[in-house]
């Protein structure tokens, strides 16, 4: 059986690599979100299509209880905090909340739910910003904290709260006190990305300046892909352990400045302006320091955990379970990476030329249609495939859930590459897969069938499924490449190329996940008069039929007419018609659900005990979900 990690903080730059990583080496991975309308979740869940959501926050007792015995994780990985160090001063008491008291919050949960017989390995996310005003260079895990800013006091309270209860309660533990890691998903506001987003604009001519704090204060820059690998492996140690991680290195502010000016062929001090409000607080004392060259963790003791040493190229080298953990030079590589994605970036933003409008060809992507877009990112991006609910609409069908406005769009590539604008998926395509549709290198329409089957939430799969079948994709060519998948089988073989509307596809599938008879689709109903009527979905033995009201279609008041008359005929002829507004699907499929199995009991339906017994869970689950 898979083992389940939670994640609070998956929307973050580390909650997102981490996921990678976890899905990546067979984890089932959950997040813990915070509220009903999360706009970051619907982000996420576009570059993490396999992460499951759970409701919970860190400021709710209760609701990390219940997220915790739902998940029911093997691992717990504690990254949500108030996490951008200038914003704990102004707002220092929700920073305590939710960066300090949160991981009691989540300890407790973990312990309360370890009682009734779980066993649950913990993870703190701590930070170098509990040393503070360092006393000794290097730092190691027993140089002593005295942090400088809200957000610093905030860790230290939740990393000795990681001790104690490890101490206290016997639990497995850790805290991982990482320096300054970076990438591309890293927040604009932060020094690397303001920098590397500053430069691109500069140089796409969109920005003459760029302005920034103390040139001189120092870091240890990594990179964040490198350092979720770290924590996942303090977590398969034999004994829990608290480490330092980081690459041993640090670079000036000014150093960070200088390569990504010279990389873009600019002079920096042309292009840099010093800004006294962008320092730091100093409250009272020095500004908070950082290692001096040579930081590096000191080497601990081989318990199967992490142990920092000295590498041959002055990195740091810990190891876990006999495998080196080794990180890439932190500044360059996320210096790199991050600049080209924000070339990319900077690179849509319109241009004015003094009248309002952008010049013919400065425009950029900003308002260019998912197709366009797709065009461009398949011609650039090398080995680059339009993949899933893209390539579906590359194919034409009706598949996205939000405005194409906003929609990433989703490539295949056979190696990581960050892009801007879209959702990579790393995987080698076959040929026989990959064709080319409207100027666009996309995947077949079998494959993008299968693989929006196999990747999507079951309601939206089989949607693009059914609009490939009217298509004329094979039904039975896409059941024998399902081998070895029960859920993808069961997925494709709830697809009906009766269906005739995405939404029709998702009221099927929820009545039939709800443990109902699976209904036919597009029944033939003959009228008095001649006339013929076709019913979305229904039970002919039953003479019930529920269709989906959706509005598109019917919106003047002749066509509503129209309809209530069909439907009034419906009724002389014997027919229950049940209607489903547009406003029901998704959020309440639980109520459907019961109003149509209530309804076929009426109509002679004789459900089994254990049909009964399964409609019941499926409801209590699906109101849990809001399905």
């Amino acid at each position: 059986m898979a083992r389940r990690a939670l994640i609070t903080g998956i929307t973050g730059q580390d909650g997102s690599y981490l996921a990678e990583h976890l899905l990546a080496s067979g984890y089932e991975v959950w997040g813990l979100a915070r509220g009903q309308a999360n706009p970051r979740v619907s982000r996420m869940r576009k570059l993490l299509a396999d992460v499951q959501v759970v409701r919970g926050d860190l400021l709710d007792q209760g609701s990390l209880i219940s997220a915790v015995e739902k998940v029911q994780p093997d691992e717990v990985y504690n990254l949500g905090a108030i996490s951008f160090v200038p914003m704990s001063w102004e707002q220092a008491e929700l920073t305590a909340e939710v960066t300090g008291m949160g991981v009691l919050r989540m300890l407790e949960a973990i312990r309360v739910c370890s009682s009734r017989g779980a066993s649950i390995r913990f993870y703190q996310a701590s930070s170098s910003e509990m040393f503070g005003q360092v006393s000794e260079t290097p730092q190691n895990e027993r140089t002593s904290f005295h942090p400088r800013s809200p957000y610093g006091v905030a860790k230290a309270y939740g990393h000795f709260l990681t001790q104690n209860y490890r101490e206290s309660y016997g639990m497995f533990a850790v805290s991982g006190i990482l320096f300054n890691h970076e990438s591309p998903r890293r927040g604009a506001e932060f020094v690397t990305r303001k920098v590397s987003l500053g430069v691109a604009r500069i140089k796409l001519g969109l920005a003459s300046e760029l302005k920034l704090g103390n040139l001189e204060a120092r870091r240890d820059w990594g990179f964040a892909g490198d350092y979720v690998r770290a924590m996942h492996l303090m977590l398969q140690a034999d004994t829990p352990e608290d480490y330092v991680i980081g690459t041993g290195r640090t670079h000036s502010v000014r150093e960070l400045v200088e390569a990504a000016f010279v990389a873009a062929g600019l002079d920096w001090e042309q292009y840099v302006v010093g800004d006294q409000s962008l320092h730091r607080p100093r409250r009272g004392g020095p500004a908070v320091r950082r290692p001096q060259e040579g930081a590096y963790p000191a080497r601990l003791g081989a318990h199967g955990g992490l142990r920092g040493a000295r590498g041959d190229d002055g990195g740091v080298g810990p190891a876990a379970a006999h495998r080196r953990w080794r990180p890439r030079p932190g500044l360059l590589l996320a210096l790199r990476s991050s600049r080209s994605v924000d070339s990319a970036r900077a690179s849509t933003e319109p241009r004015s030329d003094g009248r309002g409008r952008a010049p013919p060809g400065q425009a950029g992507l900003v308002h260019a249609s998912l197709l366009d877009r797709a065009r461009l990112f398949t011609a650039a991006v090398p080995g680059a495939i339009a993949c899933l609910r893209t390539a579906a609409h590359v194919w034409g069908l009706n598949a996205l859930s939000e405005s194409e406005d906003g929609w990433p769009v989703e490539l295949a590539v056979p190696h990581p590459v960050e892009v801007p604008g879209c959702a990579v998926h790393v995987t080698a395509l076959p040929s026989a897969d990959v064709t080319r549709h409207r100027s666009v290198r996309v995947t077949t329409p079998e494959r993008t069938a299968f693989d929006c089957a196999r990747r999507l939430p079951r309601p939206e799969g089989v949607a693009i499924v059914d609009q490939f079948l009217r298509r004329g994709v094979d039904h039975d060519r896409l059941l024998r490449r399902a081998t070895g998948s029960r859920g993808l089988r069961e997925t494709l073989a709830m697809a009906d190329r009766g269906a005739a509307s995405p939404r029709e596809s998702w009221l099927r599938v929820i009545l039939v996940e709800g443990g109902l008879p699976r209904p036919a689709t597009q029944i033939r109903v003959d009228l008095p008069g001649g006339r013929l009527a076709y019913l979305d979905l229904g039970w002919p033995a039953f003479l019930l039929a529920v269709e989906y009201d959706g509005h598109e279609h019917h919106t003047s008041a002749a066509d509503r007419r129209r309809d209530l008359g069909r439907r009034a005929a419906l009724r002389a002829a014997g027919w229950r018609v049940i209607p489903v507004r547009r406003d029901v699907i998704p959020g309440r499929g639980a109520d459907v659900v019961e109003q149509v199995a209530n309804a076929l009991i009426e109509c002679g339906w004789q459900p089994t005990s254990g049909q009964v017994t399964r409609i019941l869970g499926r409801l209590r689950a699906a109101r849990r979900r809001r399905w």
